[in-house]
């Protein structure tokens, strides 16, 4: 790959990270607050790429226009061929190409952010223990409350259960299948990344109760009460509250998809 290729591959990992911090994204593969990180990096790759791309060129238009400056440039070393002295050989060469492949990615496809596929292959995340057994007060807000599923799962194995019991919650993610399940049981999950979504962890909460069978990957709301949880042989893996369905309906994948 020639110096001008390779300036203009930067412009175009900038502009492509810029299209996406522009159009929201960018949220599939990182957190939301990663937004001035990825921008500025964005806008530095831009630039970098324009001063490399004028640089060489204004180099190569006063060789032609200093006949001298030509000659010499062309009797010295070419530092291209060089880098094979050095032990590069053509792979180095190929090496930038493979910026390519995720460009083209996020150009033509997007793809979604994670979903139902990494939550059936992924151990739920484990709920961290308060440092203060009473950290867990009455949740605030008339019923239905909404109620993130990562604290969901903390308040029902760590003692916060009282503040469950007799309330209406509100709760919203995408459904994965229960083994052995009857009509109207499943898991819904939201994926927690704590960087982006290289990291992702499975939250879930498992539903009893509905009135129907959803599809794997449907996104749904749901308005239900504490029932208990729901234990695992395995002693590494931590109770998941129960929650029976009072209404549930399917909505849109919210903007931003993932628990933080």
């Amino acid at each position: 790959m020639n110096r001008n290729a390779q300036s203009l591959l930067l412009v175009a990992a900038g502009g492509v990270l810029i299209w996406i911090t522009v159009d929201g994204t960018y949220v599939r593969y990182v957190r939301e607050s990663a937004l001035p990180w990825i921008l500025s990096s964005a806008i530095a790759l831009v630039v970098i790429g324009l001063v490399l791309l004028w640089a060489d060129n204004e180099a190569k238009l006063a060789a032609r226009v200093l006949g001298e400056a030509e000659l010499a440039r062309r009797a010295a070393p070419v530092h291209e061929h060089a880098d094979d002295d050095h032990g590069h050989g053509r792979m180095s060469g190929m090496v930038p190409w493979l910026l390519v492949v995720p460009l083209l990615a996020l150009f033509l496809v997007q793809p979604r952010e994670l979903g139902a596929y990494t939550a059936e292959r992924t151990s739920s995340k484990s709920v961290e223990k308060p440092a203060d057994e009473y950290a867990y007060g009455p949740l605030v807000g008339n019923d239905p409350v909404e109620v993130p599923l990562i604290e969901l799962n903390q308040r029902a194995v760590y003692g916060g259960e009282k503040t469950l019991t007799g309330r209406t919650l509100l709760v919203s993610g995408f459904v994965t299948k229960r083994a052995d399940s009857e009509t109207g049981e499943f898991y819904v999950n939201r994926l927690f990344i704590a960087c982006c979504a290289a990291d992702a962890l499975p939250v879930r909460v498992h539903i009893t109760g509905a009135p129907q069978a959803y599809k794997t990957e449907t996104w749904v709301q749901i308005t239900g009460r504490y029932v208990g949880n729901e234990s695992f042989p395995d002693p590494n893996l931590d109770p998941l509250p129960t929650i029976e369905v009072d209404s549930i309906k399917r909505i849109a994948v919210p903007d931003e998809p993932y628990a933080t």
